[in-house]
């Protein structure tokens, strides 16, 4: 275990965003953030966000979601993140095979029933998002993308010169993150639910809007 957590520490000095140009400030400034930074902020966002939305936090196991957020890019410590920016332009094809075996890999000698989580939160996490039905996943996708974005919008620069490609990056992440989360509590009735999750979505569009970005985002719902 102690030599598993020696491989993760290593995410304090593996940062993200590279490759982003309305992040080259923060960059610059050195407000850079890193995986381990990332993953805490996601936890920290849904302990947040579970108090706002009472019924939504009741149809999931937010014990199971702040795991799946504090393993979910544990891969790219030693692997190194691909940026949304640099995906659109179609660099990490082959990410998700890279960072699923750099799991493997640091993981070392834990218990094989810690190993298989992390690989099973790994493997339900990459799953296409149109396919995902575990609403613990989709929310800590939706929480994944949040945050980041979010981050980007309070140390980034230029958003509204950037919009053309914060779009992209919208449009491949985000939107088919919270059209899904949508797409299942509707199909399950959780009309309560539904409309938490629908504020969560159109507050976060809404910080896009004051950081100037000129939206131009596809159908959620």
């Amino acid at each position: 275990m102690y030599d598993f957590m020696s491989n993760v520490y290593l995410g304090n000095w593996q940062y993200r965003f590279k490759g982003t140009p309305h992040m080259r400030n923060a960059f610059k400034k050195r407000q850079k953030e890193s995986i381990l930074a990332h993953e805490l902020a996601c936890i920290g966002l849904w302990f947040n966000l579970r108090k706002l939305c009472p019924n939504l936090d009741k149809l999931v196991n937010s014990e199971r979601i702040y795991e799946i957020l504090w393993c979910h890019d544990l891969g790219e410590i030693i692997a190194g993140d691909v940026s949304l920016a640099l995906q659109v332009k179609g660099r990490g094809t082959d990410k998700n095979e890279i960072e699923r075996k750099e799991i493997i890999k640091m993981a070392g000698k834990i218990s094989k029933k810690t190993l298989r989580a992390l690989i099973n939160y790994f493997d339900a996490f990459e799953e296409k998002v149109e396919r995902m039905n575990n609403l613990e996943i989709i929310v800590s996708k939706l929480i994944d993308n949040i945050q980041g974005h979010h981050f980007a919008l309070i140390f980034g620069n230029d958003h509204k010169k950037h919009s053309e490609l914060i779009n992209k990056i919208l449009n491949r992440s985000f939107v088919p993150r919270a059209r899904r989360l949508l797409q299942v509590l509707k199909e399950r009735k959780h009309k309560k639910a539904y409309e938490e999750a629908k504020w969560i979505i159109e507050s976060f569009v809404e910080q896009f809007k004051k950081a100037g970005v000129e939206l131009k985002l596809e159908k959620i719902y």
